[in-house]
């Protein structure tokens, strides 16, 4: 793995402005399990649900990181028999129903592939 840049030092610090700031949420994801109370790893796959599947198996804990890696590896959507079986493998996060805020400061380090086909979001 490369080396990790430099953190400027504004990170992890309240944003410039007036009001009295609240970390609401962080999880740094330096165990090997996922905080289930605040993280989805299945869903509908609507972008590529005949190629790609979701698993768990593919989420990659550690360091402070979390990795979802894509590889080619036949299995079944949410690793469900009964789901559509697709040639290829990736991990998926979100917190829908589980963890909402709006209008306030969000902050995140993330690596995103330039690969044509993947969809990565924040």
């Amino acid at each position: 793995m490369p080396p990790s840049p430099a953190l400027p030092d504004w990170l992890g610090k309240h944003p410039r402005g007036e009001g009295d700031w609240v970390k609401t949420y962080a999880d740094e994801f330096d165990g090997t399990v996922l905080d289930a109370s605040h993280w989805n790893v299945y869903s509908s796959n609507w972008w590529d649900p005949k190629k790609t599947h979701w698993t768990k198996e593919t989420i990659l804990l550690g360091g402070g990181v979390a990795r979802l890696r894509h590889e080619k590896k036949t299995g079944h959507q949410n690793d469900d028999p009964k789901g559509l079986e697709t040639p290829y493998a990736t991990g998926y996060l979100d917190s829908f129903g589980k963890w909402t805020q709006r209008y306030r400061y969000f902050e995140a380090r993330m690596k995103l592939p330039a690969t044509p086909g993947l969809w990565p979001a924040f």
